[in-house]
């Protein structure tokens, strides 16, 4: 059923033909169709790609990863870095928008920026060792962090077309690094 929806939407708005999974796209849209698959896309009279090739491209991948490493941090020091307005933008990679309150809680909404990519965070959950954030736009998904005394947990999963294994990755070792500097524990 969605897949009908979504080929009716291409054929009424794209002019794009869907047939048997493939993507025809006629002669006037060849060139967009070029510059996101230069090794599928031929001069012939039409051009045809998977269904599911394009999707990815166009909308990006399915990707998960669950990171837990041992940080030197007591369960205080973690929870103030990841709820704390002011902590977390020392130490988040991203840029983040204004007039965030002094401590998320359910309900906080906000967006971050990796170059021109926005990304809206919503805070989902809250509690003494947890934060779930509901992601959208750039990121459709989740991503959830766990914390203990001397660990950390990072659970992403969601549709990008941002390497979502890479920038976690990154963003953890970014806290550590924050956390192992004096300047951590204050406001």
């Amino acid at each position: 059923m969605l897949l009908a929806t979504i080929e009716r939407s291409l054929k009424q708005i794209y002019q794009i033909d869907c047939l048997k999974h493939e993507v025809f796209v006629p002669t006037k849209d060849r060139a967009k169709l070029y510059a996101h698959f230069p090794t599928r896309a031929s001069p012939h009279f039409y051009t045809g790609i998977a269904l599911s090739e394009f999707f990815d491209r166009m909308l990006g991948t399915f990707q998960q990863s669950s990171l837990r490493i041992e940080i030197n941090a007591t369960e205080q020091a973690l929870r103030d870095s990841l709820l704390c307005s002011y902590q977390l933008r020392q130490w988040l990679p991203q840029k983040l928008s204004d007039g965030l309150p002094e401590e998320l809680q359910v309900g906080t909404t906000f967006t971050s920026w990796l170059g021109p990519i926005a990304v809206q965070h919503q805070v989902d959950r809250v509690d003494s060792t947890c934060v779930r954030f509901l992601l959208s736009q750039g990121i459709d998904g989740f991503h959830e962090w766990h914390w203990g005394e001397g660990w950390i947990q990072s659970r992403l999963e969601g549709i990008s077309l941002l390497p979502l294994n890479l920038g976690q990755t990154f963003s953890l070792l970014r806290l550590r690094q924050f956390l192992a500097t004096p300047h951590s524990e204050s406001n």
